[in-house]
Order: structure tokens, then C-alpha cells, then sequence
């Protein structure tokens, strides 16, 4: 059995179990702060993963698209080869499909 070694008031119990529970307060408020500081650089972690990602899908995009150029500017060659004009201030009609000198001004 325990021993007994003193007793408290009741204005002294109310006040000692106000401030336990204000001070338990308190350290959950700094855990719950803590996490959400932890979630927030999570946060940043992700949207740095997502920019990273991002700039790779640029570096591919930008990979594809000089090889379409590519592939352009050597068919462009070889139409010209074998028309025997340059297509250089020209436009290919959509419908016709005939190729007109644009004037210059």
C-alpha cells in the first residue's frame, strides 16, 4: 500500500492540475509544431523532386525538338534538290499544294 505523506487543498489541487495541464498543453502545441515544420520541408523536398523531374522532361522536350528541326531542315534539302529551287520567301499552298514566291517588300 502506498504511504501517505501529505494531503492538498482543494485550491491547491485545482491550481497544481491547471498548470500541469498548461504545461501538457504547451509541449503537445511545440509537437504538433515540430510536425508541422517536418511536413513543410517535406513539402519542399517534394515540389524540388517535382522541379527536378520538370527540367528533365524540358531537357527531353528540347532533345526531340532539335531532332524534329533536324529532320525538317534535311527533307526541307532534299525537296529543294529535287525541285531545283530553294524554298527560301516561298509558301506551299495547303490545297494546291503549288509553291509561290512570296514578294518582298
Amino acid at each position: 500500500m502506498d504511504e501517505l505523506i501529505g494531503q492538498l487543498s482543494p485550491e491547491q489541487y485545482f491550481k497544481w492540475r491547471f498548470f500541469m495541464e498548461d504545461m501538457l498543453h504547451w509541449e503537445t502545441r511545440i509537437k504538433l509544431s515540430r510536425l508541422h515544420y517536418s511536413h513543410m520541408e517535406k513539402d519542399i523536398e517534394i515540389q524540388k523532386l517535382k522541379a527536378a523531374i520538370h527540367k528533365n522532361i524540358i531537357k527531353d522536350h528540347e532533345a526531340t525538338s532539335k531532332l524534329k528541326k533536324e529532320e525538317y531542315e534535311a527533307y526541307r534539302q532534299e525537296l529543294e534538290k529535287q525541285l531545283g529551287v530553294s524554298l527560301d520567301d516561298c509558301a506551299i499552298d495547303d490545297y494546291t499544294y503549288e509553291i509561290k514566291r512570296i514578294p518582298k517588300e
